[in-house]
């Protein structure tokens, strides 16, 4: 037991000494064949042939570079060991070039000068010279057995036999000679469907040929190629003559021309000075020269480099359009790294009129309503391809470009519901960088409101789209996929447009193509394949890279207000600042209107949202001053002009309307929609500042609204509760909204108004 013990103690040492053992790698050993050509570059390339070799070292003989393997004189033979080549090889200092000097190989090359290797054979071609090759193989092996002669006779039921054989090893049901087929009809196609796919029974004159030409070029597959397909490539030239070939290239050149000759026309003048050349020839005693004919100068025409063409004659804008590679750029990787924004101009007409003005007019009146093109600003995220914010208008302007960046920051869910959409759009964050083209509507405005919004600005380069390729991109999905369904297409050129009349076509209005264009972005552009997402849809990329990298959340409402808000400057009054006949108070501005006194102060204001204003007070510091009615948070300045409108033309003479007449006006617009608050946000009726100003002088200057029903109260007591807004017992009711008699009663008639000096912060008053 102990021996035992000890042998397998042995045997255990002994493996484990094996195994730790290190294998020593071996040494590769090169062999090249006389007919290549070995060329090592250290430094400068030398072309070698081998000349012998055994298991140690490698003997080279140094060649010229020729297509013969002829000596240098004097040159030394160099002997390289089969290590120094490893190295040479794994340091790409050597080059090996198989049956360079081949001659017979060269041959073969040149007669098919249409492909450069085996590869470039079409596959039909190829299936039948691989059949040609295994049924002269097969007729070999046969005419071995049975030691026949290579006569008719003897060769055509060898080759007959080989190639039904070849032809049921296809696995296809075809008529053979035994069912009464015919080959050679099959052939030729006809016979069944799938014989007329065979190749053709060839004769034994044929098959001779195809086994010299095996033999001659070392069985390969080009050798049997039938030559007339390359015939073309091999011609001599037909022009010879120096003189005809110069005056022709010449003429070639000249259809390199920005007037954009035509052949013909150029042909015309050749053919002149060949008349002139050959005049003068004849009295010289010598021969005319040979015209070219016109197929000849075209063909030389269109071997001219096609970018040279486009070049001289449309020039080097449409050159590099027509020719460029898009390069790769820089591309978003979380959504918001990129918002690209850029603007289109729309290939569908539109009416500007909304539907509600078409009731009873006219067709002959229709006629004549202004149309347009409309502008499409769009802002798109590049990593998630989700689009985050869009507008609609006359023309590409930076307020456009603002309210178009300002989108991309809001939740645009009421929006979707407004144009009766399936899906949200919810989509919102902070961008990271906005990259746009050099236009005007992205300049100087645009980059301050950006560079505020906390964004890095990126211009591109001029002329090249293919930077900002995503939101092109866009453009066009959104002109194939839902323009197309609009009449009055202006289409992209007017050679693609004939002699369409867009105008007399378009029919729809913009309030029509605004809600078509909101419902496709948010349950089709969303919600289909992108291949450039490898076929996920953007909602599920946003969801996907949301969750990875996470989205910078959009700034708050009173950040948004401080950068994109209506800017204005403003005096505190008694009660608080007015503006668009609103009043805005809190104790914070008593306190500041204490420090400022009558100074103008700087204000933003959110035409979205008139709920709260921001006041810039001492050392540029902001503070949030709310509206003083409650009920006005989430009303648009929008929504609140056509509210104001509608009650001056019902109570043209009243200067103060009470708060329930003035509430219930606006629900009834906003419940009819007039104002279009939701959809005119990404609408062609854009609120300016210019036409803020505007209703602020010209609407607002004499209006006013009952809020307080004490008098005297001061700005000091704003952190008190307000009061009731029911009328005390001693005012009179309020009247229903349905009754215009009795509203008319409680709006009372505008009167002087009277301060004393020194008053101090009490409330100006009605008597």
């Amino acid at each position: 037991m102990c021996v035992a013990f000890l042998h397998h103690i042995e045997r255990s040492t002994v493996m484990n000494l094996t195994l730790s053992q290190t294998i020593a790698p071996t040494t590769a050993k090169y062999n090249f064949s006389p007919l290549s050509r070995i060329t090592i570059s250290d430094p400068e390339p030398r072309h070698y042939v081998q000349k012998a070799r055994d298991a140690n070292i490698i003997i080279l003989t140094q060649v010229t570079a020729g297509d013969t393997p002829t000596p240098l004189s004097d040159a030394p033979t160099e002997i390289f060991s089969h290590a120094d080549i490893g190295s040479l090889l794994q340091s790409k200092k050597i080059e090996i070039e198989p049956h360079f000097f081949d001659c017979a190989r060269k041959q073969l090359i040149a007669q098919n000068a249409d492909i450069d290797c085996a590869q470039d054979i079409p596959p039909e071609e190829l299936e039948y010279l691989d059949f040609y090759k295994r049924l002269v193989d097969g007729v070999e092996k046969l005419r071995a057995q049975t030691e026949s002669s290579l006569t008719d006779d003897a060769l055509r039921p060898l080759i007959s036999r080989v190639y039904w054989e070849l032809v049921a090893q296809q696995a296809k049901p075809i008529a053979t000679p035994e069912t009464g087929g015919n080959a050679n009809k099959l052939a030729k196609g006809q016979g069944s469907r799938e014989g007329r796919s065979l190749p053709k029974l060839i004769c034994p004159s044929t098959y001779r040929t195809y086994r010299k030409r095996l033999n001659k070029f070392q069985n390969d597959l080009l050798a049997i190629r039938d030559g007339r397909k390359t015939a073309a490539t091999l011609r001599l030239p037909a022009i010879v003559d120096a003189t005809v070939v110069e005056v022709m290239s010449r003429w070639v050149q000249a259809y390199l021309d920005r007037n954009e000759p035509t052949v013909p026309a150029l042909y015309k003048q050749m053919l002149h000075e060949f008349e002139v050349l050959n005049a003068d020839r004849l009295q010289n005693g010598k021969d005319e020269l040979d015209v070219p004919s016109i197929s000849t100068f075209r063909r030389r025409i269109n071997k001219l480099r096609p970018y040279d063409v486009v070049l001289a004659r449309e020039g080097a804008a449409a050159a590099h359009r027509q020719f460029k590679i898009a390069a790769r750029h820089d591309t978003g990787l979380a959504p918001g790294d990129r918002v690209l924004m850029d603007n289109w101009r729309t290939n569908v007409g539109a009416l500007k009129l909304p539907k509600h003005f078409w009731a009873g007019m006219p067709d002959e009146w229709r006629k004549k309503i202004a149309k347009t093109r409309l502008s499409l600003c769009l802002a798109i995220d590049e990593a998630s391809r989700v689009i985050l914010g869009v507008r609609l208008a006359l023309n590409p302007t930076a307020d456009v470009s603002i309210k178009t960046l300002e989108m991309t920051a809001r939740d645009k869910t009421k929006i979707a519901q407004a144009a009766e959409c399936a899906s949200t759009w919810h989509h919102c964050l902070t961008a990271l960088s906005v990259p746009t083209d050099g236009g005007a509507e992205f300049r100087k405005e645009f980059r301050a409101v950006v560079r505020d919004y906390g964004a890095t600005s990126e211009v591109g380069p001029a002329g090249k789209p293919d930077v900002r390729a995503v939101v092109e991109r866009a453009f066009g999905t959104i002109d194939g996929q839902l323009m197309q369904h609009f009449t009055g297409r202006t289409f992209k050129s007017v050679a693609s447009k004939g002699d369409y009349d867009w105008e007399a076509a378009t029919n729809v209005t913009v309030e029509v193509l605004t809600r078509c264009l909101v419902r496709y972005i948010v349950d089709v552009y969303h919600n289909q394949e992108h291949s450039s997402l490898g076929h996920e849809t953007p909602n599920d990329a946003w969801i996907r890279l949301s969750d990875r990298y996470g989205v910078l959340p959009p700034p708050s409402d009173d950040q948004m207000r401080a950068v994109f808000g209506h800017r204005d400057v403003r005096v505190i009054s008694n009660r608080g600042i007015r503006h668009l006949g609103l009043h805005y108070r809190s104790r914070e501005l008593a306190v500041l209107r204490q420090s400022v006194g009558q100074q103008p102060l700087n204000i933003r204001v959110d035409l979205s949202n008139l709920g709260s204003i921001s006041v810039q007070g001492l050392n540029k510091r902001w503070i949030t001053v709310p509206i003083e009615m409650k009920d006005f948070d989430g009303v648009s300045a929008q929504e609140w002009i056509a509210t104001a409108e509608a009650l001056r033309r019902r109570y043209a003479n009243n200067a103060k309307i009470r708060r329930p007449i003035l509430l219930r006006a606006l629900a009834a617009i906003r419940k009819d929609g007039l104002a279009s608050a939701e959809l005119a946000g990404i609408g062609p009726t854009l609120l300016s500042s210019e036409m803020v100003r505007d209703h602020e002088t010209n609407l607002f200057a004499s209006f006013d609204i009952e809020v307080a029903t004490e008098r005297g109260r001061a700005l000091e007591g704003l952190d008190e509760d307000e009061p009731d807004d029911a009328a005390p017992d001693d005012q009179a009711p309020v009247a229903p909204a349905d009754s215009a008699d009795s509203a008319e009663t409680v709006v009372k008639r505008s009167s002087p108004t009277g301060r004393r000096r020194g008053s101090g912060a009490d409330f100006l008053g009605e008597d």
